[in-house]
């Protein structure tokens, strides 16, 4: 198993300031430092998981300025095999919460961003390898989110006008094959109609960035299609293949793999471009779900959806152990509490029900608990993977996470999604969990899935105890 044929490391830690190329640079080059450090020998072209916003994108749609990244990265021996295109605006130091949700998968901003990452993803793979591309999950607030304007400045506009011009023409070439094997239906309007007609007696998402009467879930579903039947084009016109990554998250549209599944099956199955839609599987958002580790992992490969990509990642846990330790596990928790990022929070009883559902860490007066004897505490902070217990009773909850690393294990190196340790938290943990560094922090969760995936023995070992 060549595990550095899927293994990166996800550059949201890093803000998205200044020119896209220098930042690279100076990212790169802090990941070879991280590749000197490891107790093993690093891979030699080193690979990096890129994060784009969307300013990024348009800045990288010159393709002067593209040609002057691949530079840098070749420079600096490094690949990129997988993009993260969630977050679409600044994702550091100042207040994210539900607005990384925005722009939703209903409007114009979220699809162009998009085909923006795989025109550049396109540029960037390694010859013989699949790209993919992480996204959100529809929007926030299962289904019922806002929209916000996002300009792009003028020095922009013209780059961006030219690119699209060349993406809708690119489509067209494909559309009557599309077209035919849809029965004739050929135009995205024809879809939404067909959708809004299938989900009439169930419910509906409305969104103020569609126009009126417009089903919200029909403006994504015609969106992502759009996508899917974009992704065809590049393959079929660059030999390239990309798969576009839904990230299933806690109060989202899709929180659970089961209620993409059942979008995928009324929306998506069935289309000639479907293979280019699945999902990007985070251990940490499966944490926060009633289901038993790895239950979502074999339901998607049961349903035939396709999984390019998962988030090694760790949320925060925490037993209570009694009705008497609530406040204190809860007075616990809100030390996590930060202004940059959302955390979702979970009670579960002694069944592993979940009683008690917050958007985001608890502040005073804390939910009162009853009617059982234990409790866990789970909240969508992501934890350095390499760490177990932390301090006050709390741990680094990754049975998902261990549950992933057994069984791809033991598969092929074809057979494995690309595995993207994502730990954009650094800057916001609590001080005693950071270590030394960056640098430290982020080659000790290198040494961690080196350990676990390849069940090899390496210098940094797992579960170290903070206390």
């Amino acid at each position: 198993m060549n595990l550095w044929n899927s293994l990166c490391y996800s550059q949201n830690v890093f803000p998205a300031d200044g020119d896209i190329v220098e930042r690279v640079a100076k990212i790169a080059e802090h990941f070879n430092r991280v590749g000197d450090s490891l107790a093993f020998p690093a891979p030699n072209p080193f690979p990096l998981g890129l994060w784009l916003d969307s300013a990024s994108t348009a800045a990288l749609a010159d393709p002067v300025k593209l040609r002057a990244l691949r530079r840098v990265l070749d420079a600096n021996g490094n690949v990129v095999f997988t993009l993260n295109a969630f977050p679409y605006g600044g994702f550091h130091g100042k207040r994210v919460k539900e607005k990384v949700y925005l722009p939703d998968w209903s409007s114009t901003e979220r699809l162009e961003y998009t085909l923006r990452a795989a025109d550049i993803l396109a540029e960037l793979l390694p010859p013989g390898m699949t790209g993919s591309i992480s996204t959100l999950p529809g929007g926030y607030g299962r289904g019922k989110v806002g929209r916000e304007e996002y300009p792009i400045s003028n020095d922009q506009f013209s780059i961006l006008n030219e690119e699209g011009e060349k993406r809708k023409g690119l489509m067209a070439r494909n559309s009557t094959a599309q077209g035919k094997a849809l029965g004739g239906r050929g135009g995205d309007g024809e879809m939404v109609e067909e959708t809004e007609r299938g989900r009439a007696d169930g419910p509906k998402f409305h969104s103020p960035g569609c126009s009126p009467g417009v089903e919200w879930l029909g403006a994504v579903a015609a969106n992502l299609r759009s996508v899917a039947e974009y992704l065809a084009a590049i393959l079929a016109e660059k030999g390239v293949k990309i798969v576009l990554a839904v990230e299933m998250e806690p109060d989202c549209l899709w929180e659970s793999p089961a209620e993409f599944i059942e979008f995928r099956n009324e929306f998506l199955l069935g289309h000639p471009a479907e293979e280019f839609i699945g999902v990007c599987y985070d251990t940490c958002h499966q944490e926060l779900l009633e289901t038993q580790p790895g239950d979502g992992l074999k339901l998607l490969e049961a349903s035939g959806v396709p999984m390019p990509k998962i988030h090694l990642s760790a949320a925060l846990s925490r037993e209570i152990r009694g009705i008497a330790d609530a406040e204190s596990a809860f007075s616990g928790l809100a030390g996590f509490a930060d202004g940059v990022y959302l955390h979702q929070t979970r009670v579960f009883d002694d069944n592993e029900r979940i009683i008690v559902r917050r958007d985001d860490i608890p502040s005073p007066p804390f939910p009162i608990l009853t009617l059982a004897d234990s409790f866990k505490l789970v909240s969508h902070f992501h934890i350095p993977i390499h760490l177990g217990n932390l301090f006050d009773g709390f741990s680094a909850a990754k049975a998902e996470l261990e549950v992933v690393a057994a069984m791809f294990s033991k598969r092929k190196s074809d057979d494995i999604p690309h595995l993207e340790i994502e730990t954009y938290t650094y800057d916001v943990l609590p001080r005693e969990l950071r270590g030394a560094s960056l640098r430290e922090s982020m080659a000790s969760e290198y040494e961690w899935v080196v350990e676990h995936f390849l069940q090899s023995d390496v210098s940094h070992k797992a579960n170290e105890d903070v206390n």
